[in-house]
């Protein structure tokens, strides 16, 4: 059961990236984190539940933003300048005519930076071949894409990177500002000889609200059940520094049409796709390898380890493919009706007193109409 829930954080949230301190951090939520702070959830209320299925597949925390009392959806996704690799050629050609050298270079650069595009893109009937403009727009150099007579537009998205909107305002946004990453300063105190060190930690402060999508195997679980654990992870909190109330969220009640419209566009079971856009980590099974979907996806790997919660020792390291890469789909999967056409890993690390789950079987939403070799980058 495909559904959702809009979030809105409270509080500063600390997700540790890399280093021994966890002093730096990430704005992306990960399908991985949530899972396993839900499963916790859930065993708190007394749940019993089998922790080597994926009960729920979560998404990535997906910013919503609103420009001019229109809500827009963005999701992940990676590769946005190999899809367009058609569009490009074609201006690249246009050197020395209309646009420059320097433009085109500036153009690719910025494509191959966008991680969050909206939803309406996945309505473009083959993405590939839309037209790429370089338009100025008070004294500014905007990309332009034109795509079955939609116009989107590559703006910043602080602090994720460049994001491809929709848009129809006579002001073209040239920023959009979803958070901000702050540093605080902590300090370590030696209780022999009271001398401190100290430190920067990261944060990052949610300006605007942030959906999460996720799917439900009802034969495990109830929705129920999950919404109450929902509620109550969001008055323990997410993340790291806890103690100090970082990562606080409610649950709001109001609903988004964009959204409802991708959980419609989800739900459709007639529907025939190659390509699926992972909305979280996947880390793909032996099966999977085997098949050789990595040849025709597009994807960037990562190792995902970090510290356990209580006893703070690593935990094992997993090679994954990294939110909104573009997976080829080989085999769909049915796991008791439950349909999983990226069957990833579920990784179980008990550390003393610590049990930590990892799921690596992310949400999907399909690209339709994509086709064509894709290339993992």
């Amino acid at each position: 059961m495909i559904t959702y829930k809009i979030i809105e954080f409270t509080t500063p949230v600390h997700i540790g990236d890399r280093g021994i301190g966890v002093e730096a951090h990430t704005p992306i939520v990960s399908s991985t984190t949530l899972y396993s702070a839900l499963v916790a959830a859930l065993t708190s209320l007394g749940v019993r539940i089998d922790l080597n299925e994926p009960v729920i597949i979560p998404s990535s925390l997906i910013p919503v933003i609103s420009i001019s009392d229109r809500e827009h959806l963005l999701l992940w996704l990676r590769g946005l300048h190999i899809i367009l690799s058609n569009g490009l050629s074609k201006l690249k050609a246009m050197v020395n005519k209309k646009i420059s050298l320097l433009d085109y270079s500036r153009a690719y650069e910025t494509l191959r930076r966008v991680c969050l595009v909206d939803r309406s893109f996945l309505d473009i009937k083959d993405p590939s071949e839309c037209t790429i403009n370089i338009i100025d727009y008070d004294n500014v150099r905007v990309i332009e894409l034109v795509c079955d007579n939609k116009t989107f537009y590559v703006v910043e998205a602080i602090p994720f990177g460049k994001a491809l909107i929709e848009s129809k305002l006579e002001k073209i946004p040239k920023e959009i500002i979803l958070a901000f990453n702050e540093r605080r300063i902590r300090n370590v105190v030696d209780r022999i000889t009271q001398s401190t060190t100290p430190y920067y930690l990261g944060l990052t402060r949610y300006i605007t609200r942030t959906v999460f999508l996720y799917d439900i195997n009802t034969n495990i679980v109830s929705l129920k059940d999950v919404n109450a654990a929902l509620r109550l992870l969001g008055d323990i909190g997410l993340g790291g520094e806890r103690t100090y109330g970082f990562g606080q969220f409610k649950v709001l009640d109001k609903r988004v049409d964009e959204v409802q419209k991708l959980t419609n566009y989800i739900r459709r079971s007639n529907r025939e796709y190659e390509y699926t856009v992972v909305q979280g980590l996947y880390s793909p099974s032996k099966e999977e390898l085997t098949k050789s979907i990595l040849p025709r996806s597009i994807y960037t790997c990562i190792f995902h380890g970090g510290r356990s919660g209580l006893t703070g020792f690593p935990r094992s390291l997993v090679l994954t493919l990294q939110e909104g890469s573009i997976v080829h789909i080989v085999e769909k999967k049915f796991i008791d009706g439950f349909e999983i056409p990226v069957i990833g890993k579920i990784v179980r690390d008990v550390i003393e007193s610590d049990i930590v789950v990892r799921s690596f079987s992310p949400f999907h939403i399909p690209l339709v109409s994509l086709k064509g070799d894709l290339y993992g980058c």
